[in-house]
């Protein structure tokens, strides 16, 4: 297992962008190799028009996407939709990246709350979560499809 130290040294070799047409389909690309129900190209694609969704996405090497994170945003309330990073890319800080950015967001935004869902065996997803101040608030039964799971409801308050 990586360390705190490793992670933010690896974590300094990405930058956080907002989601452009350009890297729309790398981001699709990720959603579909990460999630066995996942979003369609012309859905990120509408999200580029949503004026109450943001979708920040991790880069390497400058043009490379490797994660992504996308939530929506109603008056003053938060909801994370999808975070992805992918495989080779895990364990490297990008995921505490792009919380940071959507936090930051929250923050400058004075959203409120910031509500999530995370499969109940997602262990790794729970202690990030847990780690930027989300509380367990409820479960959902049966969720999520493909496998079937129940999903936790984690939410920050600000």
């Amino acid at each position: 297992m990586m360390d705190a130290d490793m992670e933010k040294q690896h974590a300094s070799c990405f930058t956080i962008v907002p989601m452009t047409i350009e890297t729309v389909q790398q981001v699709s690309d990720i959603e579909a190799i990460c999630f066995s129900d996942p979003w369609s190209y012309q859905a990120f694609l509408g999200e580029l028009d949503n004026p109450m969704s943001r979708t920040w996405v991790a880069m390497a090497d400058g043009n490379k996407a490797v994660g992504f994170l996308n939530a929506s945003f109603v008056l003053d309330e938060g909801s994370l939709n999808n975070i992805a990073v992918l495989d080779s890319y895990r364990r490297m800080g990008i995921a505490s990246l792009l919380l940071t950015a959507a936090m930051t967001y929250c923050n400058d935004h004075h959203i409120s709350f910031f509500t999530l869902e995370v499969r109940k065996s997602n262990s790794g997803a729970i202690a990030l979560y847990h780690s930027f101040g989300f509380k367990l608030v409820g479960e959902r039964k049966n969720f999520y499809t493909k496998p079937p799971e129940d999903a936790l409801l984690m939410t920050k308050f600000f």
